[in-house]
This record gives structure tokens, C-alpha cells and sequence, in this order.
């Protein structure tokens, strides 16, 4: 395995910590997700802006592998999940 985990969840923001990387949805209202590396330099990797509000996501719940993330009163949830392949 690569010891990949999910390391922290706040709900300030919004903010998925990995092993690896940082997951901000800062400006929920735009569906924008804001993605930095962690391994190395931590730096911005990449910036998505969804086509939708993501104003009313809340942490549905959390563990050490995954993050799910869901709107309430509707179906609709957005999953961060992390696997690490187990090499053995």
C-alpha cells in the first residue's frame, strides 16, 4: 500500500486533507474546488468550477479512506475517495 489516508475533514470551508492533497471548496457559490498537492512543494494543482451551486453541501460523513459530501433534501453527493492499490 502507499499509506494513503484522509487526514482531516473541516467544515469551515469545506476542507478535504489527504496524505497527498488538499481539497478546498472556498467558493461554493461559483462550484469552484480548489486542488493542491501536498507531496513535495504544496502547491495549487488544478482548480474545477462545476456547473452548479455548491452552496449547501454539508460532510455527510468521513473516515480514513474516504469524504462524502452531500446536498441535503436531494439525491445529488459528491464522493472524494482515495485508494491506495494494495501492491502485494
Amino acid at each position: 500500500m502507499f499509506g494513503m489516508k484522509v487526514d482531516d475533514v473541516s467544515s469551515d470551508e469545506i476542507k478535504v486533507t489527504t496524505t497527498g492533497a488538499t481539497f478546498i471548496l472556498g467558493n461554493k457559490s461559483k462550484g469552484e474546488i480548489q486542488c493542491y498537492q501536498r507531496i513535495g512543494e504544496e502547491r495549487l494543482a488544478a482548480t474545477m468550477i462545476l456547473n452548479a451551486s455548491l452552496k449547501a453541501l454539508t460532510i455527510d460523513w468521513s473516515d480514513g479512506e474516504s469524504c462524502f459530501l452531500m446536498r441535503p433534501v436531494t439525491d445529488l453527493g459528491i464522493g472524494v475517495r482515495n485508494h491506495s492499490p494494495d501492491k502485494g
